[in-house]
């Protein structure tokens, strides 16, 4: 499982193995407890949620470790294997990763109160991935009323590790008006470096991606944009 949600301006980024997962009513996550971390969910968006074979993603209210969250946005699905990653690493083009569906993007001010809210499933983009070079590329359009925040770029990824991290170019529509000040992301990587997206391939052969997304508005730079995408791959 992985989730991003922030408090009294403490961002949560969460990245758990091994938890035990127990669902509501409306098939929404409703606890998730590992040796870490402790996440109820107090109040679950059954309109923001998606399932499949593969991976289930959704936004809710809850808390993490006792500590109220007004937007917590969470993927969670089996990480490919290394086995997986050596035959995708066995084939000779990129592979394109498409959207299938996306959490509606959530600005929070920097007591982690909801400030401003997009619809779900608007979010569209691409991941390009080539298993045998290791690197990929990306490209998110996320609308929040106006504007329009695109996040773009290119890393590397890791030889035997379904997780990869990256900074991302930020810019908007409108003259880049949302970013004039600049627009820089808020999460990390594994090494605790700044990064834009987080990401991790998940299905057994890499079925599908789950990236989140956290950066600063630059209209106000304790505001946050975030929220979570799945991809599938063609």
């Amino acid at each position: 499982m992985t989730a991003v949600g922030k408090e009294s301006g403490t961002l949560y980024q969460l990245a758990e193995v091994g938890g035990t997962v127990e669902t509501n009513a409306n098939h929404n996550l409703s606890t998730y407890t590992s040796t870490n971390t402790d996440i109820k969910i107090v109040s679950a968006n059954s309109n923001d949620y998606f399932s499949d074979a593969f991976v289930t993603m959704g936004r809710a209210k809850g808390k993490v470790n006792d500590h109220n969250v007004d937007t917590l946005t969470y993927i969670i699905g089996s990480a490919t294997n290394t086995a997986g990653l050596l035959q995708l690493a066995n084939l000779n083009n990129s592979v394109q990763y498409n959207m299938l569906a996306s959490t509606a993007p959530v600005i929070s001010n920097e007591e982690g109160r909801t400030i401003a809210v997009g619809s779900p499933n608007s979010v569209n983009g691409s991941l390009s991935v080539n298993f045998a070079g290791y690197t990929y590329s990306f490209n998110l359009n996320i609308p929040i009323g106006l504007l329009v925040y695109n996040l773009s770029g290119n890393d590397s990824l890791t030889a035997g590790s379904a997780d990869f991290a990256s900074k991302a170019k930020v810019t908007t529509n409108l003259g880049n008006l949302g970013c004039l000040s600049g627009c820089h992301g808020v999460l990390t990587d594994a090494n605790g470096n700044p990064a834009t997206i987080v990401g991790r391939f998940i299905g057994n052969q890499g079925e599908r991606a789950g990236i989140q997304y956290g950066t600063t508005t630059g209209i106000v730079n304790h505001n946050t944009l975030t929220g979570s995408v799945v991809l599938g791959k063609q």
